[in-house]
């Protein structure tokens, strides 16, 4: 864990209104990423007046909206420090009550000192609340430990974790530009070039862009590592049929259908697809 005092400075300061602890926490971390966002809009899109806050889940979809990438970190003290020692703000959300009877509440981790057993956060009407280190772990211990931070596309955490990186990743891909997704990718490839998913998600990326010529190569580099991974293989087949290569495709798929796998229908479609614009070409 870190030693030496941290304190970010920098990260702005948005006084929550009554119940929207959520929204000006998220207006926080956007704002330190390089996102220049309305709060009213912000509000409306993640504040339920019903729960009287936030989601989760709608406070990381919200910040997929604007091209980050949410890493929700390893339920780990350390994992949390490592980030604010990066230069990273961490949303985090604590339990102000007691386990038997909650009381949540949304912050963001701006410093520490754990010679001096403090925590910093931009917290509720305070720019600079600094908690017993002790005290505030014992709140985010009774909030389930979640910590967030967000990431432009192509950085990386500081204490990243291969599965959860790689299901930020896929979320993030989903709302994600193209260019985003393959900046994002990209990066995994290089952390992690044994790891065929993040090669699969850098043919996707590259497919969306129309770059067939750069999706087939990932697609290949995925098959290298994963040489039964059916998705991989119709994604590549896929983009060799885009590319305008039927026959070159229809020879990649599998000879005979996949048995039980869930991907059955989707395999014989692209098959017949396949035979018929290889037919059509005089080619088979």
């Amino acid at each position: 864990m870190p030693g030496l005092p941290v304190e970010l400075v920098a990260v702005p300061f948005h006084a929550q209104l009554e119940n929207h602890c959520g929204p000006a926490s998220l207006l926080t971390v956007l704002e330190h990423s390089g996102v220049e966002v309305d709060y009213d809009d912000l509000v409306g899109w993640i504040y339920t007046p019903g729960l009287e806050g936030s989601l989760q889940l709608e406070m990381l979809a919200a910040a997929r909206r604007f091209e980050r990438l949410a890493y929700q970190l390893a339920p780990e003290p350390e994992a949390l420090f490592a980030e604010v020692a990066a230069g990273r703000p961490v949303l985090v959300l604590l339990n102000l009550g007691v386990r038997s009877a909650p009381i949540w509440h949304y912050a963001v981790v701006v410093g520490f000192d754990l010679a001096d057993n403090r925590v910093l956060s931009r917290s509720g009407d305070e720019s600079r609340r600094a908690e017993k280190a002790s005290a505030w772990l014992r709140r985010w211990d009774w909030a389930g430990r979640w910590a967030v931070v967000l990431l432009p596309p192509g950085e990386w955490p500081a204490s990243p974790r291969r599965e959860r990186l790689l299901r930020a990743l896929a979320d993030f891909e989903d709302s994600a530009t193209p260019a985003s997704a393959r900046q994002a990718w990209r990066r995994a490839t290089t952390e992690w070039p044994a790891e065929p998913l993040a090669w699969l998600g850098l043919g996707n990326a590259a497919h969306r862009l129309a770059d067939w010529k750069a999706a087939e190569i990932a697609y290949r580099r995925a098959l290298t590592l994963a040489p039964e991974d059916l998705p991989v293989r119709l994604n590549l087949a896929l983009s060799m049929l885009e590319s305008g290569r039927p026959c070159a495709a229809l020879a990649e798929l599998p000879a005979r259908p996949p048995g039980e796998h869930s991907l059955v229908a989707a395999f014989l479609e692209l098959e017949e697809r396949l035979r018929r614009r290889c037919s059509a070409l005089g080619a088979c």
